[in-house]
């Protein structure tokens, strides 16, 4: 069960009253951003053909 949500003012009560009681929240570091192309857009990979126009198709359902 989850436990009711006090108001601004009985949070401040709280923290008047037993300080330091509240856990420290510091933000965990993030790694770093690299603007790398993925594996995907580059040449000789699966995805490198489906760049371009479409090849060119013979008309549908006709055998030789």
């Amino acid at each position: 069960m989850k436990p009711r949500p006090i108001s601004h003012e009985q949070a401040r009560e709280k923290e008047r009253l037993e300080p330091g009681n509240e856990p420290q929240r510091v933000p965990q570091p993030q790694p770093p951003r690299t603007r790398r192309r993925h594996k995907a857009a580059l040449p000789g990979s699966q995805n490198a053909d489906l760049e371009g126009s479409k090849p060119k198709r013979g008309p549908g359902g006709m055998s030789t």
